[in-house]
């Protein structure tokens, strides 16, 4: 018999502490090795390292003349015995009296102690005449930016394009970074449909199973869905073939994400199923709405999350509880909801208060003060609003902390 059936889950956690268990229980970033071209957006599964000096080689800061003398004075003339371009590389020897034709990235031979701009000096028949100085040398030292075996990509880091170009400079052709998070979405409810189909009143297209797609790749993971109808069975069948699909055997720690089913009602079947395969529930249910009808637990080396049906509440769950978890997968090092303090610009009522209220709203920074207000239709929601159990109303003015949910907060920090 399973434990499920004799043992009472725990009493439903509040957000903070439902976040809490379910990081717990993610095990981290899985590497894997790619070229550097392709990672852009990835997040580094170790640290990276300079193999060489960054620059490798002094080099010219100017087109000009390179010289090795300890004292030059205006009306020195020197000698001009050749010349190095960017990417020349001259067996040549810098000796007093004579000077090297330079320019800006050039190779500076071992020994130069100066490179005097083209404007500060007139050459004529291979002879340089300094007419002035300047006190800077002009020379860009090797390792002056980095040494070597300094760290330039902290392990968590995500790379960016201005990233990935040092770490070219670098030399660095391929790097290991965390593997995409694989989920596999169950989305359960006879009245669905796929996109683009016709069917009889009282079916809706299948809401889900696109925005899940696209939060889940926004996330920083990868997603394959399979829609079933409210019949247990055919929910028995679905997850029976998750379980056996080799996606799921290979991944380190797989992620099961269902939606609809967790209702009392006759047909709500999901965790019935869940717990009939061996589910073991970490948590059923959050203080807060949505989230009433939610479902957290593990399954052999994989780990579940049942959200409601309701396309908001599914939007909104997915930012609160499995964004943060996808984080950790991918190796952030701070994978939960970055919490700022903004000004209420609009106020909120709440119908029927009692629960702690989760609102999706719109963060601006404007004059250096963050303000929020809830989303109106056709925006893109950016924060999670915490309204606080038993109040009716928020008034402007109000001074809320609410929870980041897009890379808006890389703008804010």
């Amino acid at each position: 018999m399973n434990k499920l059936n004799h043992t009472e889950p725990p009493p439903p956690p509040g957000l903070a502490r439902a976040q809490e268990i379910i990081l717990y229980q993610i095990k981290g970033a899985t590497p894997e090795l790619l070229p550097l071209a392709q990672i852009n957006g990835r997040v580094l599964a170790k640290a990276v390292k300079t193999p060489a000096p960054i620059p490798a080689f002094n080099q010219s800061l100017m087109d000009g003349y390179a010289v090795c003398d300890q004292e030059i004075w205006p009306g020195t003339s020197l000698a001009v015995i050749g010349e190095v371009a960017a990417g020349d590389w001259p067996n040549l020897d810098l000796k007093p009296g004579h000077t090297l034709r330079v320019y800006t990235g050039a190779y500076l031979p071992k020994g130069t102690r100066q490179v005097i701009p083209m404007e500060s000096v007139m050459e004529d028949n291979d002879t340089a005449l300094i007419r002035n100085l300047n006190r800077r040398d002009f020379i860009k030292k090797a390792g002056s930016e980095f040494r070597k075996g300094q760290v330039i990509g902290r392990q968590g880091r995500e790379v960016t394009p201005e990233h990935a170009a040092l770490l070219a400079r670098a030399g660095i052709a391929e790097l290991e970074v965390a593997a995409k998070p694989m989920v596999h979405v169950l989305c359960t409810g006879s009245e669905l449909r796929s996109l683009g189909e016709h069917g009889p009143i009282g079916t809706k297209t299948n809401v889900n199973s696109v925005q899940l797609e696209m939060l889940i790749a926004d996330a920083g993971g990868q997603s394959s869905t399979t829609t079933c109808p409210d019949d247990r069975d055919a929910i028995d069948r679905a997850l029976t073939a998750i379980q056996k699909d080799p996606a799921w055997q290979k991944e380190a720690q797989p992620l099961l994400l269902t939606t609809g089913g967790l209702g009392p009602g006759k047909y709500d079947l999901v965790e019935a199923a869940l717990t009939k395969i061996g589910t073991e529930i970490l948590f059923n249910g959050i203080k807060a709405k949505p989230g009433q009808r939610c479902l957290f637990g593990r399954l052999g080396h994989g780990l579940i999350i049942s959200l409601p049906g309701p396309p908001p509440a599914v939007h909104t769950l997915f930012n609160a509880l499995v964004r943060p978890a996808l984080a950790k997968g991918l190796g952030y090092h701070h994978p939960k909801l970055q919490r700022v303090e903004a000004t209420l610009v609009e106020p909120i009522t709440v119908q029927q208060p009692g629960l702690k209220i989760l609102k999706p709203g719109l963060l601006s920074a404007k004059h250096g003060q963050l303000t929020v207000r809830p989303v109106k239709p056709l925006e893109t929601a950016n924060v999670i609003i915490p309204v606080p159990a038993k109040l009716r109303h928020l008034a402007v003015g109000t001074s809320i902390n609410v929870h980041v949910i897009s890379r808006f907060q890389t703008e804010i920090t």
